[in-house]
């Protein structure tokens, strides 16, 4: 068993929401996240979850603390949160719809905490969505460029 609920979270639920099979994430640019595919009362989703796992244990950029690190993980997520919040209900094309997010904790678990979004889950491939995400990273990492 992990010490990390973001990593085990197959089977549980949400809320009203199922989570069902992990998602392979090939897509390197949002390497801090894990995906999942989520159901409720009919409805499929994806569920992104930042990977608390891989941001405490995994390899370090040069000149990148763990703190540092774990810092600015954390905020690209919630940025990216406010992003899709902001977007919801403005009918914008091509925009992969925001269903919901939050925190919630598993408490057997050493670092229980998952934070998470739910989208809708698009016509098209899983690929589309990680390309959706990675661009929502990657305007937050801008957003980081240019308030330094």
């Amino acid at each position: 068993m992990t010490l990390f609920a973001s990593s085990d979270l197959e089977g549980k639920s949400i809320g009203t929401w199922k989570i069902g099979k992990k998602i392979s994430n090939i897509d390197k640019t949002t390497q801090y996240s894990l995906f999942y595919h989520v159901s409720s009362d009919g409805v499929n989703a994806i569920m992104k979850v930042l990977d608390v796992e891989k941001c405490n244990t995994g390899p370090l950029e040069e000149g990148t603390g763990r703190n540092e690190l774990v810092s600015r993980e954390t905020t690209a997520f919630h940025y990216e949160t406010k992003v899709v919040k902001a977007c919801a209900g403005k009918h914008m094309n091509n925009v992969i719809r925001y269903i919901e997010s939050g925190e919630v904790d598993f408490r057997e678990y050493s670092l229980p905490t998952v934070t998470y979004i739910i989208y809708e889950q698009s016509e098209g491939k899983i690929e589309d969505f990680l390309d959706f995400s990675s661009k929502v990273d990657f305007v937050s990492d801008l957003k980081t460029l240019v308030s330094r």
